[in-house]
């Protein structure tokens, strides 16, 4: 104000005092601030000040609830408040009072809405637009902001809409028929049209099977297993399978699925970057969770006492990780690993899972490039056996079957698993404890490529009939690369099956390598010189001057005889009651013809197919059991085809001993009298096998060459 007052005592009537007063008078009564202050310094309320002290003392003391405009009514008091009827608001009246209202009047009619007039003092519009279903109100009204730094605000509706979309939202619920709860699920899904996460609430629901996940559900997400729990209402489809085509980037956590005997529990074929986490399934029909596909992984779930196979996996299956899940009590397999495509099974870890009582084996695989199957519990699997009809009907009992085929023992080296590592699993077999009858093996295969078996811890070994069981025909077997095998409670290979002994043996037992085995020595003669014709009339058994690995070959000529030299099993008594194989380089040298090793006449390839020129070195063998009773072993050769074929190196082991880590000193070349054949070389000594007085001691090569050639000198007699 331009005017100063003067510091006069009140009542002053100087003229400037007047003045300015005249001015606070005009502040007082029309100003909308809450104070004014007078000449002294002192603040004091306006009557807007004193309006608002009134308001605040009636909202203390509270209102008097009072309907309404549509009947009519005389407020009195400043806080009586008028109801209207339309809205459900309350208004309390701004002006003197009292204040008549007539019947029929609104809060426009009557007088209007403002200061000096109605206002408001309730909040059943905004409570009417948050109850509302209209997309534009309800929780787009509410506000979301992240409390991180440089979050984006966005309203809760679009919050929520676009991270999670919970089935009740949908009329899903508990006394749902399964149709609805299934109409509910899959509308909850149709209607994503970004990657979302479907959230299943506590409880247990009824849905028909054939729920169709999109690749816009980015997560299926329960409370947990037993919170969460599906039971389908009929039987056919899965409870949950997919769309046509591929789906991706897809995580099912936390809920449960009891199949009521009705159905599958998940089948999701055609699926990449899937995760599923903490679910339970059981009691289905066929595969309690099929999924097929690539960088897939299994974590944490209960599947158990279904109908088929707990887990099958199958597809382009590579990047796979199988951790942590209890398998068990299902009629199938507990895994089944069977990827279809030509260039699947390339890293696919079973790791840490707890695999029990599956009827037909813990874990089937074939057609698998780079399987882990490492530090698993095994128990009681394989009771019922796994029924092979082809080529034969035989039941095998074991926890891991690695089969080349599908599921019949016809080997295929295009299905073969190839690049296995068997490591740190305890196993108990299903005998143990029981009447059960003994387990086959640990392992069964029919085609071991790469396999590599160690540090398997069994239970008790007296109810396993071996580590590992091998089929034993050698038309739908093979090992054909080294089969490793080191500290496992119990090492021992075993072959079971039929076969025609006269042609169908195992030819791959040199590849089985155990690293624990030290009865690495060769009892076979590799002079075979010694060697005898034992069946034939023609052919020929010579000393050639070609060496291979530092050792002289021997050339087997055309004829029909076979070679045979013997194992006193008296002197090596280590190899009564093992599995033996006999084995030896040999080398066709261009020629369509191929050599036959046998054990006891038994030998491990066809007599009626000759062989294909392949014109380098080649180990080839044979293998056999050898009887508690057998007193001796005969070692067989015998050549099919035309040409001859060189034979180097001859060497009898039992089973464990791989044929490159057979001892063998170096060879002595014995004779009962001067060498008549072969091809020799100057230096070369042969020692008199049938020593008597008078008779050379030995005899040693002056002048190298074949018959007609050679030249001898006698080392003296005896």
């Amino acid at each position: 104000m331009a005017t100063t007052p003067t510091q006069v005592a009140v009542p002053s009537e100087l003229p400037q005092d007047l003045k300015f007063n005249s001015g606070k008078i005009d502040e007082f009564v029309t100003s909308m601030g809450w104070s004014y202050i007078d000449r002294f310094g002192n603040k004091h309320y306006t009557i807007e000040g004193l309006r608002y002290l009134a308001q605040q003392a009636i909202a203390a003391f509270g209102y008097i609830t009072m309907d309404s405009f549509q009947d009519g009514a005389e407020l009195t008091l400043p806080n009586q408040v008028l109801r209207d009827t339309t809205t459900g608001e309350y208004y309390r009246w701004d002006g003197a009072l009292p204040k008549v209202v007539p019947a029929g009047s609104t809060p426009q009619s009557s007088g209007g809405v403002g200061i000096g007039s109605w206002m408001s003092i309730g909040d059943a519009a905004l409570r009417s637009d948050l109850a509302s279903a209209d997309v534009a109100r309800g929780s787009s009204l509410v506000e979301y902001t992240p409390s991180f730094p440089n979050g984006v605000s966005n309203s809760v509706s679009e919050k929520l809409t676009l991270d999670v979309r919970t089935l009740t939202d949908y009329g899903f619920k508990a006394g749902n028929t399964g149709a609805q709860n299934k109409a509910a699920f899959q509308a909850a899904i149709d209607s994503a049209t970004l990657p979302i996460k479907i959230v299943i609430p506590e409880g247990s629901f009824l849905v028909e099977p054939g729920i169709t996940i999109k690749t816009n559900v980015a997560m299926i997400v329960g409370s947990g297993p037993y919170q969460s729990r599906l039971f389908p209402s009929s039987g056919g489809t899965a409870v949950i399978t997919q769309q046509v085509g591929d789906i991706t980037f897809c995580e099912l956590r936390d809920f449960g699925i009891d199949g009521n005997g009705n159905c599958p529990g998940i089948n999701l074929s055609s699926a990449n970057h899937i995760k599923i986490y903490n679910v339970d399934v059981s009691n289905t029909t066929n595969n309690a969770i099929l999924l097929n596909g690539y960088s897939n992984d299994v974590i944490g779930c209960r599947i158990f006492s279904n109908k088929g196979n707990g887990l099958s996996l199958g597809g382009v299956l590579n990047n796979i990780n199988i951790l942590r899940n209890r398998i068990y009590g299902n009629e199938a397999s507990g895994i089944l690993v069977n990827p279809t495509d030509p260039l699947a099974g390339l890293s696919v870890n079973i790791m840490q899972n707890d695999i029990e009582q599956n009827k037909l084996s813990g874990i089937y695989a074939f057609n698998c490039k780079g399987l882990n199957i490492d530090f698993n519990y095994f128990e009681r699997n394989g009771e019922s056996g796994y029924p092979y009809g082809i080529p034969e009907a035989i039941n095998i009992k074991a926890d891991i079957h690695l089969i080349a085929s599908e599921y019949t023992l016809i080997g295929s080296l295009s299905l073969a698993n190839k690049c296995v590592s068997v490591r740190g699993n305890q196993q108990t077999a299903i005998g143990f404890a029981s009447s059960m009858p003994n387990q086959d093996g640990f392992i069964f295969t029919n085609f071991a490529h790469n396999l590599k078996v160690e540090n398997n811890q069994i239970l008790d070994a007296s109810k396993i009939n071996a580590l590992i069981s091998i089929y034993r025909n050698n038309l739908s077997s093979k090992i054909d690369t080294l089969l490793t095998i080191s500290s496992n409670t119990i090492n021992d290979v075993n072959f079971i099956g039929s076969y025609d002994a006269a042609n169908q043996n195992p030819n791959g037992a040199h590849f089985i390598y155990d690293i624990d085995n030290k009865m690495n020595v060769n009892h076979a003669d590799r002079n075979m010189l010694s060697w005898v014709a034992s069946a034939g009339s023609t052919g020929s058994l010579t000393k050639s001057t070609n060496l291979f690995n530092g050792e002289y070959s021997f050339i087997v000529g055309d004829g029909d005889r076979t070679w045979f030299s013997s194992i006193d099993l008296s002197v090596h008594q280590e190899l009564k009651g093992k599995w033996v194989w006999f084995g030896a380089w040999v080398n066709d040298q261009g020629n369509s013809s191929k050599i036959r090793l046998g054990i006891d006449g038994q030998f491990g390839s066809d007599g009626s197919v000759t062989g294909t020129a392949k014109n380098k070195w080649e180990f080839i063998s044979v293998c056999t059991f050898i009887p508690t009773s057998k007193t001796t072993i005969g070692l067989n050769v015998n050549k099919v085809g035309s040409g001859i074929v060189l034979i180097n190196s001859p060497c009898a082991v039992s089973v464990g001993t791989a044929f490159n880590r057979v001892s063998s000193p170096p060879t002595q070349f014995r004779s009962p009298s001067l060498p008549s054949t072969g091809f020799w070389d100057k230096g070369e000594r042969v020692i008199n096998s049938a020593p008597a007085t008078g008779q050379p001691k030995a005899w040693t090569c002056t002048v190298g060459g074949g018959p007609g050639v050679v030249n001898w000198l006698s080392e003296g007699n005896f």
